[in-house]
């Protein structure tokens, strides 16, 4: 039913409905979504165009997600291994953001029309690059990124006077997690 769904409606939908699913903790339809040729060019679209041209021109006002949230950002948030790995599968990636003071034509543009939106969305990109689904199935060795993604947080705490105290909590709180999960692994073996 849900393919014949995905077939009879318009791509930006179906985008939305991938975020849903994924908010909503149905991996199975989630998957779904990501294997429908329709999420393939919309995901084309983002790469090609970039999110904000992709929201501004093909969605309406109401979307419950902001436009910095991709599937990848939501599943890494919400630690939906199974949709983090079917979406790594396509290529999709988390960009990193730039330094804090970055005065790249792209960083000032962004911080220049909306500097808290431009906060929120680099807080989201960290969150989700300091998943542990996300960790796990994107690195080679996921105890050292921990440790080198807490010290990058710790330092743009300092940096950046907006959500200071969420990554502080990010900071210490993912690698400590990190370091738990591998104690106990190594104490089972």
């Amino acid at each position: 039913m849900v393919r014949l769904l995905l077939d009879h409606v318009d791509r930006r939908r179906v985008y939305q409905a991938l975020l849903s699913a994924i908010n909503l903790g149905n991996e199975e339809i989630a998957e779904l979504i990501i294997e429908h040729p329709k999420y393939s060019e919309i995901s084309s679209d983002l790469k090609l165009h970039g999110k904000a041209f992709f929201y501004q021109n093909k969605f309406n006002d109401d979307n419950q997600f902001s436009e910095e949230i991709t599937p990848l950002i939501l599943a890494s948030q919400q630690n939906r291994f199974e949709v983090v790995m079917a979406l790594l599968l396509k290529k999709e990636t988390i960009e990193k953001p730039h330094k804090c003071h970055c005065a790249c034509a792209d960083c000032l543009a962004h911080a220049r029309r909306d500097e808290l939106k431009f906060a929120r969305s680099r807080l989201n990109a960290y969150r989700a690059l300091s998943s542990e689904a996300y960790i796990s199935l994107s690195s080679d060795d996921p105890i050292l990124t921990s440790f080198q993604l807490r010290k990058e947080l710790q330092q743009v705490a300092k940096e950046e006077k907006y959500y200071t105290v969420s990554r502080q909590i990010l900071s210490t709180g993912f690698a400590a997690g990190m370091m738990n999960e591998w104690m106990d692994n190594r104490s089972d073996g």
